[in-house]
């Protein structure tokens, strides 16, 4: 069965190893309680919301040492970075001595990982030159090196002012399609206007030098690998947009890459992706709303409330759907689905279903792999879908992918009139 090119995640890149903070705890030498141990093993394996439920119910049971650190991690995961960042700083200064070197290893790391999300460029790229001095036996020489491209990348920024996205008024928008049916918004810079992709999974945004040349960004004298879908490493500059608008909208000093006009082409099917709007500007718009009907919605009041069932794996927003846990990308055309869903349903998905080789792309070319073709039927607010056409894997092809049930695109999006994804009260509802 033909898929489209862009079906899953792609075309954003993927960023170094690095990005993606793999939080194996090993604290050797911390006696450790029950609960403590259970919170552990559940942040390791990424599932926040049933480790932050655990967390509250069992805090009595904690040390002081474990209720910051694990607190330290569960505010990162839901956006709480300012509360992250006092409690490792509480850590460093007051337990220093108590914390094995691996805790403070990963404390580091998820300092870093609070800083580039509050566009704070100087004091990530400290962070990453002390886990490289301090911490060398944590690393293996490809960590090393992903560890120094990712220095280099916030050391290009340090001077780079805060990012800005200027809310006036109730901004209504119309998504349009391209040619891999990807959904797209009017990026306008004074008399230039080019339709952007719009996609949650892209950790930066990107564009193309031919569309960074037409809205005079400022390159920075930086150029850093990034590894595609397959595998390969391109390489990518990285340039700052002094202001953009769409619609109503205000966005300043917005970070991109910049790759060469073929690297996010297809000309099997005279595809040209012009620029992707990535997660640090959806996320500074605090409250996104997207209709069915094609409409992109940006609220002047966000909604609040205490239904906070989405959390963040560094830059990737994850979702709870049945007690699994998914990524949400979406400027992904459809869902797939990752070994943990085949591991788990495999006697049904082989019953129901015959192995083929599977076929997906984006930026880098294209991969196969081995897997089926289903339906997928989940229930997500109540009611019960069917999604035709899921790719299920039957390997893992990328790291991040041991972790997850899958990804959900656009498929799922359809099914209803409306998805809101609030990232200050950390909600996704689907009407």
């Amino acid at each position: 069965m033909n898929h489209n090119f862009f079906s899953v995640k792609n075309p954003g890149p993927q960023l170094p190893g690095f990005f993606v903070l793999i939080l194996l705890f090993a604290f050797n030498g911390l006696a450790q309680s029950k609960a403590a141990s259970r919170i552990d093993d559940l942040i390791s394996r990424k599932s926040y919301f049933e480790a932050r439920a655990v967390f509250q119910s069992q805090k009595k049971d904690l040390t002081t040492i474990e209720t910051l650190r694990f607190g330290a991690f569960i505010d990162n995961a839901f956006n709480e970075l300012e509360a992250s960042n006092e409690k490792i700083v509480l850590l460093q200064q007051q337990y220093k001595k108590q914390l094995p070197d691996s805790t403070r290893f990963r404390l580091l790391e998820l300092q870093q990982s609070n800083y580039v999300k509050l566009y704070n460029y100087s004091a990530a790229a400290i962070c990453i030159e002390e886990l490289i001095t301090e911490f060398p036996q944590f690393l293996s020489p490809e960590a090393l090196a992903d560890f120094r491209n990712t220095q280099s990348i916030w050391a290009a920024l340090e001077t780079v002012p805060v990012q800005e996205v200027i809310i006036r008024e109730r901004t209504v928008l119309k998504l349009g399609r391209d040619a891999a049916n990807l959904p797209n918004l009017d990026l306008r810079q004074d008399s230039v206007h080019i339709g952007f992709i719009f996609d949650t999974g892209a950790n930066i945004s990107t564009v193309t030098e031919t569309t960074a040349r037409r809205l005079h960004m400022l390159m920075k004298d930086a150029s850093i690998e990034v590894n595609s879908i397959t595998g390969i490493k391109i390489r990518s500059k990285l340039a700052v947009c002094p202001e953009f608008t769409l619609g109503s909208i205000v966005v300043r000093n917005a970070v991109f890459l910049v790759f060469p006009d073929s690297a996010l082409a297809v000309p099997q099917i005279g595809y040209q992706i012009n620029g992707i709007i990535g997660f640090p500007v959806i996320e500074a718009m605090k409250e996104i709303q997207i209709t069915r009907s094609g409409e992109f919605i940006v609220p002047a009041q966000r909604q609040k409330t205490t239904e906070s069932n989405m959390a963040l794996d560094f830059l990737n927003p994850i979702v709870q759907l049945n007690n699994e846990i998914y990524t949400f990308d979406s400027g992904a055309a459809n869902t797939m689905l990752y070994k943990l869903y085949y591991d788990k349903h495999c006697r049904s998905v082989e019953k129901r279903n015959r192995e083929k080789t599977l076929q997906y792309g984006g930026a880098g070319g294209n991969i196969s792999r081995q897997g089926y073709v289903i339906t997928w039927q989940p229930e997500i607010s109540g009611r019960k879908l069917k999604i035709k056409d899921v790719m299920v894997f039957k390997d893992t092809s990328r790291e991040h992918e041991s972790l997850f049930y899958g990804n959900i695109g656009q498929d799922v999006v359809q099914q209803f009139d409306k998805m809101t994804l609030n990232f200050e009260s950390m909600f996704i509802r689907f009407e």
